[in-house]
This record gives structure tokens, C-alpha cells and sequence, in this order.
């Protein structure tokens, strides 16, 4: 087992770790993104990966003996407020996960809105990783809709944008740059 660098209670960090190997078995990780050689030990380097391959990460880590469940489909357990989590590198059409992490280190990134008559009081939040002043992610309107009269919108650096479909359009609720 690895060195614990996070918590006193040894046994609490053994059923984290036993878990985590039980989620990594189920996880396909796309062929050509990891090889022998970009694997360092103890870790796999962001710079060494082929970050751009299409990774589908959903679920969640469950043990019965974790105090606390980590889950890439976090929100309320109250029903409708529930918020999922997609962590995006390539181009995106946005659709049931309303937390979008975007990594454009190695590319232009657009998300696509969807036509604001569909989604009609949903909001989404859309937070750039990345902090590569040559590349962008853009956030791009569907149809006739305008985001506060714009159909195009690049977010910053690190910067971040909550945005709500109104039925003709879509509002910037908040931005953070």
C-alpha cells in the first residue's frame, strides 16, 4: 500500500485505497493514451497522457466502510437539484451534465449551448482548467439564441461562467475571470 500523506486513521486510508483499485478496474481507458513509457512510478503525469482522447467518466466510488463518498456525479440527493460533473478536452454540445470542467491545455475547446427553448430554467456552469493564454474555450449559442447578446463567448484563464436558459436565450448569472 502507498505511503499516506492525508489522514492519521491508516484504516479509513486502506478502505479509500481498496476502493479506488475496485473503481479502476471497471474504467476503459481509450487505447494509445497511456503507454509503458509515459508512466511514471506512483503516477501518471497530465503532460505524458494523450489528454485529448474521449474520456467518459461517470459513477461513483462507493465502500460501505468510507465515512465519505467521492463522486464525479456530485448534488443533492433531493431529486430535480441534482448537478453531474463532465471533465471535457475536446469540443462539447452541452446536455445532462450541468458542471462542465474544461481543459484546454492542448486545444481550442467550444461548448455548444443547446437551443435555451429546451432547457428552460437550467442552469449550467462552465470552469476553465487550464491556464494556456494561446488556446481558448469558447462557448458557442444554438439557432437564433444569443447569451447575453452574443453568440460567441471565450472564457479566460481559469475563469469560469454560470449561464441559465430564459426560452429565447440565455443570461450570464455569474462570471468569474
Amino acid at each position: 500500500m502507498p505511503d499516506n500523506p492525508f489522514t492519521a486513521d491508516e484504516e479509513q486510508f486502506g478502505y479509500f485505497i481498496e476502493a479506488m483499485s475496485e473503481a479502476f478496474e471497471d474504467v476503459d481507458i481509450p487505447d494509445g493514451v497511456i503507454d509503458g513509457e509515459n508512466i511514471l512510478d506512483g503516477s501518471i503525469r497530465p503532460e505524458k497522457v494523450a489528454l485529448d482522447a474521449n474520456w467518459e467518466f461517470s459513477g461513483r466510488v462507493e465502500s460501505p466502510n468510507l465515512r465519505a463518498v467521492i463522486s464525479r456525479s456530485a448534488g443533492t440527493r433531493a431529486g430535480s437539484n441534482t448537478q453531474t460533473i463532465i471533465v471535457i478536452y475536446d469540443d462539447h454540445v452541452l446536455a445532462n451534465h450541468t458542471i462542465v470542467l474544461a481543459d484546454a491545455m492542448k486545444k481550442i475547446i467550444t461548448v455548444t449551448l443547446p437551443l435555451a427553448s429546451t432547457k428552460v430554467g437550467t442552469t449550467y456552469t462552465i470552469k476553465r482548467l487550464d491556464d494556456n493564454n494561446a488556446s481558448s474555450v469558447r462557448l458557442q449559442t444554438s439557432g437564433d439564441d444569443k447569451l447575453d447578446q452574443q453568440t460567441l463567448i471565450s472564457i479566460p484563464e481559469r475563469g469560469s461562467l454560470m449561464i441559465i436558459a430564459f426560452g429565447i436565450g440565455w443570461h450570464i448569472l455569474a462570471n468569474y475571470s
